[in-house]
């Protein structure tokens, strides 16, 4: 099943609590739309991590109608903007404690209220986070006590084997939920899930018919490169798309600037992805000034963070590909040379549409000072050097030959994007 647009999505986790005000959120949707957003992610129900006011849920675990009546404005503000809501039901682990009938309440108020819209569902966010991991211990010894804090002793200091069985009985517990929102759901919208690992959806919840997106994680290290761009070239995207639903938010650590940024949206895009998701640390979270929330990922402060230039940029990087048949994107990093392998992280990747375009993005201009490109039509060919930062293009000339070298050039920029379009 296709994506019906182009998916580039802004991650607000804590977007449907208190802690994202509504005339903040309207701000936060004018500025997003305005840059070519096309998606938000937001959480109906427990955000990772921690507790808030705000949760969909009372102490007692009944369902807040009231979080809902809040809820619903946000929801509606969105696609009244044209921004399709990714909306998580929670974290992975939840399901540990509040069990898969509760899952099922709070899924079964969801898909009441929101089914009607636009909407892509997510089971919810990194369904396989090992229940030994210390953000699920902080977490739970926040959401409960007593029974709870002595099954987390157990998860946390139970044996490997205990632990695999743990996750699998998460996993079917998760697998039966995804079944139940399928049949509740009377416009059957498109279903993924959010892992943690380096993992896929489909890996995890291989053989669900609901499953229409696959999904990854690369998560915030740069070693992860190799993971996200083998996995996604080795999707078959006839099949499901495939979309990196957590590259490196940008400022998080201080580090993963709009660099960064361009570098995981143009990777995924070659690579075969058939969209891409964002995050701006301070708004992930929406962290006000000197409050230190989540703190251990680094500073950060919600409208420091909306002055981001990456979000612009790769606003602007779908806009560029939507001019083209973009859906038709297939890598070919095997017709360039050099290009990226598992050893050269900053070589060039590749990707074409048919043999009309071929897309070469070219993480560092400075060590390499010609692409050769082959298996080309014995014709003329108009070739385009573009900034990945500003989408303008730096020169253009032709090329003619089955077998071309492209000379680079002289730029300040740190990357560069190749169009070789034939005429």
């Amino acid at each position: 099943m296709k994506l019906p647009f182009f998916f580039l999505a802004d991650t607000w986790w804590f977007g449907a609590t208190s802690r994202m005000p509504f005339s903040v959120f309207k701000l936060l949707v004018k500025k997003r739309v305005k840059q070519g957003f096309s998606a938000v992610q937001i959480v109906i129900g427990i955000p990772p991590e921690t507790e808030v006011r705000g949760f969909a849920f009372r102490k007692d675990w009944s369902l807040d109608k009231k979080y809902f009546e809040e809820a619903d404005k946000k929801i509606k503000y969105l696609v009244d903007n044209g921004l399709a809501p990714v909306i998580y039901g929670g974290w992975g682990h939840h399901i540990d404690v509040l069990g898969v009938e509760k899952i099922k309440s709070l899924w079964r108020e969801i898909v009441a209220r929101y089914s009607s819209y636009p909407v892509i569902w997510c089971l919810a966010g990194e369904i396989d986070m090992p229940n030994s991991h210390p953000v699920i211990l902080s977490t739970f010894g926040k959401l409960s006590t007593g029974a709870v804090k002595d099954l987390m002793r157990f998860f946390s200091f139970g044996r490997a084997q205990d632990q695999n069985d743990n996750l699998r009985s998460r996993i079917k517990k998760w697998k039966e939920v995804g079944d139940y929102i399928h049949k509740i759901d009377p416009y059957k919208r498109q279903i993924t899930a959010h892992v943690h690992r380096r993992t896929t959806a489909l890996d995890l919840l291989g053989g669900r018919k609901w499953l229409s997106i696959n999904s990854i994680q690369s998560g915030h290290s740069k070693d992860s490169v190799a993971f996200m761009v083998n996995s996604i070239i080795n999707n078959d995207n006839s099949k499901m798309p495939i979309i990196n639903m957590e590259p490196w938010y940008e400022g998080i650590l201080g580090n993963f600037g709009e660099y960064e940024q361009r570098y995981a949206f143009w990777v995924c895009l070659l690579s075969g992805a058939k969209g891409h998701s964002y995050g701006a640390h301070g708004i992930w979270q929406m962290s006000k000034k000197g409050e230190n929330f989540m703190g251990h990922w680094g500073d950060s402060y919600w409208k420091k963070s909306l002055k981001f230039r990456g979000a612009e940029q790769l606003g602007q990087s779908k806009k560029f590909l939507e001019k083209y048949e973009w859906r038709k994107l297939t890598a070919c990093f095997e017709n360039i040379n050099p290009h990226w392998t598992e050893g050269n992280f900053y070589y060039p990747f590749a990707a074409k549409i048919e043999d009309k375009h071929i897309f070469i993005y070219v993480p560092k201009v400075g060590g390499i000072g010609e692409i050769g490109v082959k298996d080309l039509k014995n014709t003329t060919y108009n070739v385009s050097l573009i900034s990945p930062e500003s989408l303008k293009t730096i020169k253009s000339f032709k090329i003619k030959g089955k077998n071309c070298i492209i000379p680079l050039a002289k730029t300040r920029n740190l990357d560069l994007l190749l169009l070789v379009s034939k005429q």
